[in-house]
């Protein structure tokens, strides 16, 4: 049986990253597929949290560690902080991929007027 810290944890965790996906893709920061990707990842978490004993019913771990309930506790604390962790580098590597987008744009920008420029006055008539 896991503790009841442990599902609130992967409760509050789950809200706030489904909310979080949420208001990203209002913002136009993430497509609908990721919100949907994180929004059932996270509900599985959550659901496995609660009923643990799906994962041996699914035969994903072994009955012998049905028996140790300190090594379900910990497998439970780990999965949710590792994708804890995954989701947040997944945030931080499109906020940096978007940034480097909007760089990439304002350099070709200037480029452009800067060869513009030069362009129009080679080509301008003299007064």
């Amino acid at each position: 049986m896991t503790p009841i810290i442990i599902q609130i944890l992967s409760l509050v965790l789950a809200l706030l990253i489904i909310i979080n996906s949420i208001l990203n893709y209002r913002r136009h920061n993430e497509s609908i597929i990721m919100v949907l990707f994180w929004s059932i990842t996270w509900l599985i978490i959550t659901l496995l949290t609660f009923s643990p004993d799906l994962l041996f019913k699914l035969k994903i771990f072994p009955h012998s560690l049905r028996e140790d309930s300190n090594l379900g506790v910990v497998l439970d604390t780990v999965i949710i902080f590792i994708y804890f962790i995954i989701y947040r580098v997944y945030i931080k590597a499109e906020r940096i991929e978007r940034q480097l987008r909007n760089l990439q744009s304002d350099y070709a920008i200037k480029e452009f007027k800067r060869k513009y420029q030069r362009t129009l006055k080679r080509h301008s008539p003299p007064r």
